[in-house]
C-alpha cells in the first residue's frame, strides 16, 4: 500500500493511520467472531449435558429394570478373577555352580543325633529302674 502526498511526512502518517484502522476492524471481526463461537459452544455444552443426564437415568432405569451391573462392577468382578494368586518375585535361572548337598554332614549329624539320642534312653532308662 502508498499514499501519495506532497508531504512525505504526511503521506506516511496517512498510511500509518490506515493500516491502524484496518488492524482495530480486523481485532473487531475476530473478537465478534470469537465471542459468538464461544456463545454457540456454551449452548452446545449445555444441551450436550441435558442429553448426558438424560441418557444416563435411561440407563439407570434400564439396569435396574433387567437386573444389570454397571460395568465398573464387571471389571472389578473380571479383574478380581484374574489376579494371580502367586507373585512371583523372581523367576528360576540355572544355577552358577551345581548345587551338591553336603553328605558328610548329613552322615555326621545323624551319626551324633543317634549317640546323643541313645544316651537320652540310657539316662531315661537308668532314672527308671
Amino acid at each position: 500500500m502508498f499514499v501519495i502526498d506532497e508531504s512525505p511526512q504526511i503521506a506516511a502518517e496517512m498510511a500509518n493511520a490506515f493500516v491502524r484502522h484496518l488492524d482495530s476492524v480486523n481485532i473487531q471481526l475476530r473478537v465478534k467472531k470469537a465471542r459468538d463461537n464461544r456463545r454457540f459452544l456454551e449452548a452446545r455444552l449445555s444441551q450436550c449435558k441435558l442429553d448426558l443426564a438424560a441418557a444416563e437415568q435411561r440407563l439407570k432405569e434400564f439396569q435396574e429394570t433387567h437386573g444389570v451391573i454397571e460395568v465398573t462392577e464387571q471389571a472389578s468382578i473380571v479383574e478380581a478373577k484374574e489376579t494371580p494368586t502367586v507373585q512371583v518375585l523372581d523367576w528360576a535361572i540355572p544355577p552358577i555352580r551345581k548345587y551338591v548337598p553336603k553328605r558328610a554332614f548329613i552322615v555326621l549329624g545323624a551319626f551324633f543325633f543317634s549317640i546323643f539320642m541313645s544316651l537320652v534312653r540310657h539316662v531315661t532308662e537308668g532314672l527308671g529302674h
